[in-house]
């Protein structure tokens, strides 16, 4: 989130992409705090604020930006609808974006299934991402049960016999009702004490209420929800009326709040996102550096691939990856894989029996893929690749080299481990011009629901 201090009211709005505005919105009221991602940073002018994206091509964004803001008594919230470079379109970004959070669930335990609204399914949505709803409802949940506190100084006053902790001179002696014994010593003293109280944020009062609001106006989820839906929303109003502050008040920069309360912040953005109703068939993603979205697209569309194939999978006991299969066959996919450089005291990667470990130096490929049968084990590397353009042969022989030439059996390392890398770029590109250099570029483009996972599979299987 933005580390925005003070609130701008009334202000403009501009996103700045090769340092020009490209997009703006007048907000009409207080903006509260913005959700953008990391590369993305957020400055002042003279008449507004300037979210700017970062001049590196790498880290182009997409999506809508949602601009929450209250004033007074009124609260909204508005977008700015930052399009995709080419070759990508505003419907891929969408399946990439639902393709993510897909992958980022299986590295979680469900959700309990006591609560009403636990059965409900993305599929039955028509479109709504109910991963985000299930997010943010399980950060509504954990705040509700562990309310973050923050320690009140407080004076007590006792007999000076009982008092425990540092006592107060000054507060004693400046107390009308001071009563010495004796003329020397005080009947009750003063001491420093604390009790604790409940912490109040203004953004999460109004994000919460927003959220609320959408949820029990929103007539596709509530026909879906039926009563789970008028229990949501009650979920989210608890929240935003036991977060709101007695008066008017300015919440701190959003990078002092409690870890709760930002994550409660941030799933309530992108769930506002999600929950526009604009229509049958539509969907949204928040802002999103593009790049993490089409590497998070293509993992689970071959995790995906392969569940299809071989059903569900058993997680991996290393927690990065999945299994599939006995003896006879065996699949694992593991996303981010960690291969180490050679070295004396490294433990190589063990995958299906072989040792994997880095001639040159560590690697971590998107997608490291295991295919063992018949006792032969075959070892593939995909890498997303996010390109305007179908992919040349220079750029298919560095960006796969690097893989191929250093990723070794660590039981004999001049053994080259990889049968193969597959990069997954938006427009395709070449095969290795000869079979030895073991290498393509796949065409993988998210728009086109395109099956470049299964026909990997099929081509391994």
């Amino acid at each position: 989130m933005t580390p925005s201090g003070p609130y701008v009211h009334g202000a403009l709005v501009r996103f700045v992409r090769g340092g020009v505005p490209i997009l703006e919105k007048h907000i009409p009221g207080t903006l509260l705090e913005v959700d953008i991602p990391s590369s993305v940073t957020f400055a002042r002018t003279a008449d507004g604020i300037d979210i700017i994206e970062n001049s590196d091509p790498m880290l182009e964004c997409c999506g809508r930006l949602a601009l929450p803001w209250m004033s007074g008594r009124n609260y909204g919230v508005d977008y700015l609808h930052v399009p995709p470079p080419p070759p990508f379109s505003a419907e891929g970004v969408s399946v990439m974006w639902e393709a993510r959070n897909r992958l980022r669930i299986k590295h979680r335990p469900p959700t309990s299934a006591d609560a009403a609204w636990s059965t409900l399914s993305a599929s039955s949505l028509d479109n709504l991402s109910w991963i985000e709803m299930r997010s943010a409802v399980e950060a509504a949940v954990a705040l509700l049960s562990a309310w973050p506190t923050d320690p009140v100084r407080i004076v007590k006053w006792a007999p000076v016999e009982s008092t425990r902790g540092r006592i107060l001179v000054r507060d004693t002696e400046r107390s009308k009702h001071l009563e010495v014994m004796g003329g020397r010593v005080p009947v009750r003293v003063a001491s420093a004490g604390s009790r604790r109280i409940e912490r109040k944020l203004t953004g999460i009062s109004v994000i919460s209420a927003l959220v609320a609001d959408r949820i029990s106006s929103h007539e596709v989820f509530m026909k879906v929800a039926g009563t789970a839906g008028a229990e949501l929303s009650d979920l989210f109003r608890r929240v935003s009326m036991r977060s709101r502050p007695n008066g008017l008040s300015i919440d701190p920069p959003a990078s002092t709040w409690p870890p709760r309360m930002r994550v409660l912040y941030s799933s309530c953005v992108r769930l506002l996102t999600q929950l526009e109703d604009a229509g049958a068939g539509e969907s949204h993603a928040p802002l999103s550096e593009l790049w993490e979205l089409y590497e998070g697209w293509v993992t689970e569309s071959i995790l995906a691939a392969l569940t299809r194939k071989c059903g569900e999978a058993l997680r991996g006991e290393s927690g990065i990856g999945w299994r599939w299969g006995a003896q006879e066959e065996q699949w694992v996919l593991l996303e981010q894989a960690d291969i180490p450089s050679k070295g004396p005291k490294v433990e190589p990667l063990n995958v299906l029996g072989t040792s994997l470990i880095g001639a040159v130096g560590a690697s971590q490929p998107d997608v490291l893929l295991a295919h063992r049968k018949r006792g032969v084990t075959s070892l593939v590397v995909v890498d997303a690749k996010k390109r305007k353009k179908k992919m040349n042969p220079e750029d298919l022989t560095v960006s796969a080299s690097k893989y191929l030439w250093n990723i070794r059996d660590a039981s004999n390392v001049l053994n080259h481990a990889l049968d193969a890398v597959f990069l997954a770029a938006p427009l395709g590109g070449p095969s290795s011009a000869d079979p030895s250099g073991r290498s393509c570029a796949i065409f993988a483009d998210p728009s086109e629901h395109s099956d470049f996972a299964e026909h990997l599979i099929e081509k391994l299987g």
